[in-house]
């Protein structure tokens, strides 16, 4: 069996405290944390007997057994893993029972409504667990043995070297998490005060219209009569 515990971790600003969250020790700030299991294309494989799991669902951890994370990888241990692996060398191995492969389980974090073409689900926080594998060969640590036996003629020693092979397991984590920020939406207002020049005409308005009398003496300042003969009556 393989158990999967998962969690994620957000700081959202400076001083506050993150926003946790995880299958094991839910945080009360984060809620429902749903997980989603997907294959290699987008669409929802079971393992254990469910693709969806909810946080209570999985309190306990995301069961299943090796031949269930398998199958939503695509991999049958008893198929041929073809001529060369991902490394692009040659495979003299049959199956790939005995020549191994990495399980590589990618987990995505969204705070958003989760839609593709295959699946759709809307909570907190999501999490789209895909499941994939990566071909190459795998070993585990080699068993070396000496043994002593009684013999006729002495003690005989006999060598035994197990050479094993099995699935390793790697991880990757990604995610976004859009939360609402007062010191960005401030920033933003302050960005289309200037983009749009909106602190020079808000100076030109209160000082040619609010100032009374002052303002007054701006105006005939700023604008003055023109007479076209006398202006140009050289061009007339």
């Amino acid at each position: 069996w393989l158990v999967l515990h998962h969690g994620f971790s957000v700081d959202v600003s400076a001083g506050a405290d993150p926003i946790r969250g995880s299958t094991h020790s839910p945080d009360g700030n984060s809620g429902e944390l749903l997980t989603l299991i997907e294959n290699r294309d987008g669409e929802s494989c079971a393992v254990g007997g469910r693709s969806r799991w909810t946080q209570a669902e999985a309190a306990n951890g995301i069961q299943g057994t090796l031949k269930d994370w398998l199958t939503c990888a695509g991999i049958d241990l008893d198929a041929n893993p073809q001529l060369r692996d991902d490394s692009g060398v040659v495979s003299t191995s049959l199956y790939f029972r005995t020549m191994g492969l990495q399980l590589h389980l990618e987990l995505n974090y969204v705070n958003q409504n989760y839609i593709n073409q295959h699946t759709t689900a809307s909570g907190p926080v999501v999490c789209i667990l895909k499941v994939k594998a990566e071909v190459h060969h795998t070993f585990v640590s080699d068993l070396y043995d000496q043994l002593y036996i009684p013999g006729p003629n002495g003690t005989i020693m006999v060598e035994t070297l197990q050479v094993a092979h099995g699935v390793s397991i790697r991880t990757t984590v990604t995610g976004v998490y859009r939360t609402w920020s007062l010191r960005s939406t401030v920033q933003a207002i302050l960005e289309l005060f200037v983009l749009f020049q909106l602190p020079a005409f808000m100076v030109r308005f209160l000082a040619l219209y609010c100032l009374g009398s002052i303002s007054n003496i701006y105006r005939r300042a700023r604008s003055n009569k023109f007479n076209i003969y006398e202006n140009l009556h050289c061009g007339i």
